[in-house]
């Protein structure tokens, strides 16, 4: 009895496990990067530039405010009283032409900004002692009157702090202030008002003097 074969030989099924699985095509493309959006770099550009020109403005202020420092002073310490609040002149000039600051011949410009402060002592008698306190702010030709100044002024024990001759007259310069102090005692006159005498001996331990060279030290050799 013969199969159903009729001789033709059939061709194998072809094993599946011997070839290469060929994965199939995705469906999805690709993904390609997207590009920078513009409108977010330009934000974040002049981000960046706004704050470099708030930093570079602070950093401005910051140098004028130390280089130009305000004038400070008391308006009262201890017993001793400001008499009245000063004109705080401010100009430009040859400093041989400065006026009451004798004694500078340099023909340099300076510019400076000051005032002179009276503080009295209202307690006690008629007699009643106070202080001169001339302070300048130089803002231009600073070095070359310093060197002027200093030049007839005579140390004394305390670093920094100078006299002129007279006992009842200190000088110091602390960074670009130059201060000068005249202690006197106001005496009643004929006339009605008052006289000025220059007597006593000026120290730092006074009051008044003693504020300001505590607000503005003179520079020490270390400086």
């Amino acid at each position: 009895m013969t199969n159903g074969n009729t001789g033709a030989e059939q061709s194998p099924v072809p094993d599946q496990s011997d070839q290469q699985a060929t994965p199939p095509a995705s469906p999805v493309q690709p993904e390609q990067s997207t590009p920078p959006i513009e409108g977010k770099k330009s934000s974040k550009k002049w981000l960046w530039i706004l704050i470099i020109l708030i930093l570079i403005g602070v950093g401005i202020g910051l140098y004028f405010w130390l280089r130009v420092a305000p004038i400070e002073y008391p308006n009262q310490v201890g017993v001793y009283s400001l008499k009245e609040v000063p004109t705080i002149d401010k100009g430009c000039a040859p400093a041989n032409q400065l006026g009451p600051r004798a004694g500078i011949d340099i023909e340099d410009t300076v510019c400076i900004e000051g005032a002179t402060f009276e503080y009295i002592n209202k307690s006690g008698d008629d007699s009643k002692k106070g202080l001169f306190l001339t302070m300048l702010r130089f803002d231009k030709g600073r070095d070359a009157y310093k060197n002027r100044v200093l030049s007839f002024l005579s140390p004394t024990d305390i670093e920094g702090v100078y006299r002129k001759g007279e006992g009842w007259e200190l000088y110091w310069w602390s960074d670009n202030f130059y201060i000068i102090v005249q202690e006197f005692v106001q005496k009643p006159d004929e006339s009605g008002g008052h006289s000025y005498s220059y007597s006593s001996t000026a120290t730092i331990q006074h009051p008044i003097t003693n504020w300001f060279i505590t607000k503005y030290p003179p520079p020490s050799n270390t400086d």
